[in-house]
């Protein structure tokens, strides 16, 4: 009976644990951090840590996009890393919410639709997908890179 008490509450505690802010324990310093606190500190992080936090994110309920247009903000610097972890990525889901990075950048920094090796490389990740929710998915965060004006560019016309 002892056995089976402590199980359960070490499995009370796991879960507990686990749950709190539902962050890995990599990041466990953003935990009990306020939204403004946790976007400071992501600006401190190197790329990799960063799209890592942002898949992350994505994974909440509603999932956290903020972190996306704070990669974004930074401009073209990160595009070659972002298209080398989107083309190692083995997970689709993965795949599609670095996807969604890249449609960030298009809407407030970078105009991807004058990039042809960008969108080269994302049409060959998009096309090569075989689970259909996220080929589909990601298809359509294509489709909207494609067809978005930057809100840089709009700005410029005002």
């Amino acid at each position: 009976m002892r056995f089976k008490e402590l199980l359960i509450s070490r499995s009370i505690l796991l879960v507990l644990s686990m749950s709190k802010c539902g962050l890995p324990p990599e990041f466990a310093d953003f935990r009990g951090l306020t939204p403004e606190q946790e976007h400071k500190k992501f600006k401190t992080l190197p790329i990799d840590k960063k799209v890592d936090f942002h898949l992350v994110k994505m994974r909440f309920h509603p999932p956290v996009l903020s972190f996306a247009y704070d990669i974004a903000g930074e401009g073209e610097k990160n595009l070659p890393y972002l298209l080398e972890r989107l083309e190692r990525e083995s997970n689709e889901m993965r795949k599609h919410d670095i996807i969604v990075i890249f449609g960030a950048i298009q809407t407030i920094s970078v105009d991807l639709r004058k990039r042809d090796d960008v969108m080269s490389r994302l049409q060959t990740v998009v096309d090569q997908m075989k689970e259909p929710i996220w080929k589909e998915m990601s298809e359509q965060s294509l489709q909207d890179i494609k067809s978005t004006t930057p809100k840089y560019v709009l700005d410029k016309k005002k």
